[in-house]
């Protein structure tokens, strides 16, 4: 118990506050206004973009679709409008229902979305893998049902969509001091290096996951360079905690993808 309250006060003391974890909607495009025939092709798929309104995990996609249908395909998340940016979470999905039904797809690892931020879901039907073709995805239109991002449709027809953001990562109200430390490259996949600008002796740093765990301590740092190896740490959102004096100089998020 003692161990517990100590953990909770170090948190309390670095400027962190926890709540409780909840699955929140977040964004949607609801508008039905037909279907768009999607291809079971070599090298075809479909996406949509959407700019993300909670910082947090999200945790689910729903995709509308029209048609019966019973196979899998690849769920694919990237930064950014479209396909050109970095490549954040892949996993295989199922598709199976009727008409007019959702699909829901749990994302099966954390995936880090920061509010206003803008990402890409991709859907890659699997070769062999049961989808007719074509099989038909709801989308609506004309006009800009979905002004906050766009689809591989169309700049203005948007699918209909829904995403869920697990809202609480954990350290939600932290302060910030960007006077101490620089990262880059961040996001990363690999290996992260950060500058730490106003030198402090003896410094700790200390890596928080999104639920608030410790994952990583560095103690009696006196170099103005620290590197970060990925190593077995899953994707998602991180805290860096920088303190020396038993005072918090730095507080700054970092982003782990996918390799």
């Amino acid at each position: 118990m003692k161990t517990k309250f100590k953990y909770f006060l170090a948190l309390l003391v670095m400027g962190f506050s926890f709540v409780a974890q909840t699955q929140t909607l977040d964004q949607t495009q609801l508008v039905y206004q037909g279907a768009h025939s999607a291809r079971n092709l070599p090298g075809f798929s479909t996406w949509q973009s959407f700019t993300a309104g909670i910082t947090g995990t999200l945790s689910q996609i729903d995709n509308g679709f029209a048609s019966t249908m019973n196979g899998t395909a690849t769920l694919n998340m990237y930064n950014g409008t479209g396909l050109e940016g970095t490549l954040l979470h892949s996993q295989e999905v199922t598709i199976s229902g009727t008409n007019n039904f959702w699909q829901t797809f749990t994302i099966s690892s954390p995936v880090a979305v920061v509010a206003e931020q803008v990402y890409t879901f991709e859907l890659i039907p699997t070769q062999g893998g049961g989808l007719p073709d074509p099989f038909g995805i709801q989308i609506g239109g004309p006009e800009d049902t979905y002004p906050r991002g766009r689809s591989s449709f169309s700049p203005t027809w948007d699918y209909v969509f829904r995403t869920f953001v697990t809202e609480s990562l954990g350290i939600e109200n932290y302060s910030t001091n960007h006077e101490y430390i620089k990262i880059y490259p961040n996001p990363f996949s690999t290996q992260t290096t950060l500058e730490i600008v106003n030198h402090s002796k003896n410094a700790m740093l200390t890596l928080y996951n999104a639920i608030g765990q410790k994952v990583i301590q560095m103690d009696n740092l006196n170099g103005d360079r620290i590197t970060i190896n990925r190593d077995n740490l899953p994707s998602g959102l991180y805290f860096v905690h920088l303190s020396a004096n038993n005072k918090t100089l730095s507080v700054n998020k970092l982003i782990i993808t996918e390799n």
